[in-house]
């Protein structure tokens, strides 16, 4: 996992609030999957197709601080489901 920029001891971090703000992150994103989904742009895109595509994504290194992280191994769900 990669580490906050500038911070210089883990055990510092706020656990209940790291916690929290990674949940609320994830509502949001599934909200937002949800939109997608919702507007019918990847109806008829199979799944594996999709999956493949968000495997091949880079976060720039101006995201993680420790360079570029690819993004694999990562569960679709819903997208490739859209009716």
């Amino acid at each position: 996992m990669y580490g906050l920029q500038g911070a210089t001891n883990p055990d510092a971090i706020d656990q209940q609030k790291a916690t929290a703000f990674v949940d609320a992150l994830t509502q949001f994103d599934r909200r937002m999957n949800q939109v997608v989904v919702d507007s019918g742009i990847l109806k008829g895109i199979p799944q594996g197709r999709l999956k493949a595509a968000g495997n091949a994504l880079f976060i720039t290194q101006w995201v993680a601080s420790d360079g570029p992280v690819k993004l694999s191994n990562v569960p679709c769900s819903g997208a490739g489901n859209a009716p």
